[in-house]
């Protein structure tokens, strides 16, 4: 496809931190919502550009006929993420590109990210068959002159948690690095941001990994 449709948030830009990463979505389907403005171009604090658009934008420019042309299942994907964004995400010249779904834990709101992968044309073939999109999950805060902050969950603090028995969700330990993945269901992964939130839990989500969005340019 030329248009890099995600099928978003670990994310790529992000390689040297240690956000927490997912199997499934932090949300649930009765928490997530839509707003438009998150839509158009900005750059971040660290020297990145980011162009957000609606998922049904782009999906509809890539198959102007959908309707009449998708199987069942591309109809189901369109409706499963007719609420999400497209992220496409340049730093230093790479780029990448996310899908994201807001949505809302007790008025505070949250965003869902997964990468999506492009067609390995050039790469390695066994390592794309060892390739698995993963979520992470960041807090969300607007800021004044309409800018915007993500706020990762930390690894390193939920690490801390398990260890000290002070919370228990279904993870395992992956990689050379062993990295933390959490294999909880969706409903379970909202719940535990939902506690946390409930106990105030700031510390959770880290400060060192922030991004802060500045528009360059928004749409209607």
């Amino acid at each position: 496809m030329k248009t890099r449709i995600v099928i978003l948030i670990g994310c790529l830009f992000l390689l040297n931190s240690c956000f927490l990463k997912s199997l499934q979505a932090f949300y649930v389907e009765e928490a997530t919502l839509y707003s438009e403005d998150f839509l158009g171009d900005w750059t971040d604090n660290k020297k990145g550009t980011w162009k957000i658009s609606s998922f049904v934008s782009v999906y509809e420019k890539e198959f102007p006929t959908f309707n009449k042309s998708l199987t069942d299942e591309e109809k189901e994907i369109y409706d499963r993420y007719k609420k999400a964004y497209v992220i496409e995400h340049v730093e230093k010249g790479n780029e990448a590109t996310f899908l994201s779904m807001l949505f809302t834990i007790n008025g505070k709101l949250f965003a869902d990210f997964t990468p999506f992968y492009p067609e390995f044309e050039n790469e390695n073939k066994l390592l794309q068959q060892h390739v698995i999109s993963t979520h992470s999950v960041a807090k969300v805060e607007r800021l004044p002159d309409n800018r915007i902050q993500f706020k990762w969950l930390d690894e390193s603090k939920i690490e801390d948690l398990l260890i000290d028995e002070k919370l228990h969700i279904q993870h395992e330990k992956m990689g050379a690095d062993e990295d933390i993945v959490l294999t909880a269901t969706s409903e379970e992964l909202y719940a535990f941001l939902e506690k946390f939130e409930a106990a105030n839990e700031a510390a959770i989500w880290g400060s060192s990994d922030q991004i802060t969005l500045t528009p360059l340019t928004t749409k209607p």
